[in-house]
């Protein structure tokens, strides 16, 4: 007996979405006109269904059999769920944003690790929005702009006392390399004291 695929749904107790997903998953197959055998997609269907469906229809489908009806589908499980459990007052996430760390207990339920999973996103995209805005930069980048600075006021501090030996030298009336001299070993020796030259 040849039947449409909604037929043949009805035919075996089943939805039409279900009989087209099956015939789509090759577990009952159409032949050349798009119709399904009937007896031949039953054996089919037998043959390549998990045990937890043959052992959930082996009941309806004894019952088809002897009956020729379809068996009308089980009502759904229901599911008792646990009493839901209060929690501790939670502190504003904005406190949590600006907080430097977030402790994890032992005990974490689930909905507090999404919480914390949520402020710590939270707190990414803080940083993120702080840096393209030009609040935040790279410390790196800073590091290198203080080392140059560094450097160059060293360079220039180091160069002065060429510089103004000889006004000085003229203007007090002393040697001019003793001045200078003098002036860079004071110069170095103030270095030295600051950091390594």
């Amino acid at each position: 007996m040849e039947l449409t695929v909604a037929a043949w749904a009805k035919r075996e107790g089943i939805s039409r979405q279900a009989a087209h997903k099956r015939v789509r998953s090759g577990k009952v197959r159409l032949n050349d006109r798009g119709l399904i055998d009937a007896e031949q997609a039953s054996e089919q269907w037998r043959a390549n269904r998990d045990c937890l469906q043959q052992q959930r229809g082996a009941a309806a489908v004894a019952e088809r059999e002897t009956t020729g009806k379809p068996v009308p589908a089980p009502p759904p499980r229901t599911i008792q769920l646990p009493e839901p459990v209060l929690a501790e007052p939670v502190q504003a996430p904005e406190a949590e944003l600006d907080s430097g760390s977030i402790e994890l207990a032992d005990n974490t339920s689930l909905a507090e690790s999404q919480r914390i999973q949520s402020l710590l996103k939270a707190r990414r995209q803080k940083l993120e929005q702080e840096l393209a805005e030009g609040k935040l930069v790279e410390a790196s980048s800073i590091a290198i702009q203080i080392e140059t600075r560094a450097r160059s006021e060293r360079d220039a501090l180091l160069n002065w006392p060429a510089q103004v030996a000889a006004e000085l030298a003229a203007e007090f009336g002393v040697d001019e390399r003793l001045l200078h001299s003098r002036i860079d070993a004071l110069i170095r020796n103030f270095l030295a004291t600051r950091g390594t030259i």
